[in-house]
């Protein structure tokens, strides 16, 4: 995915209030601990729980399908 959607992840909640940065940080922390995981198990994704999927707003659901597009642009083919 890359370090320029990182940034812009990062940049995006840079004036964000307390409660949305708390819960930022804990899903970040949460995802290096998933995907150190993975690399020491030798496979890495996971899909996202659909309970979780149908409790994003719509603008996490456009979030996602945009990161979703990244991920397989960078897929090898």
């Amino acid at each position: 995915m890359g370090d320029k959607y990182c940034r812009a992840e990062f940049k995006a909640h840079k004036n964000a209030k307390v409660g949305q940065v708390k819960e930022f940080v804990r899903q970040w922390k949460e995802y290096v601990f998933t995907i150190e995981l993975q690399a020491r198990q030798g496979v890495f994704g996971k899909d996202m729980d659909d309970s979780k999927v149908q409790g994003l707003n719509e603008e996490q659901r456009d979030k996602l399908a945009e990161l979703k597009e990244e991920a397989y642009k960078s897929e090898p083919k």
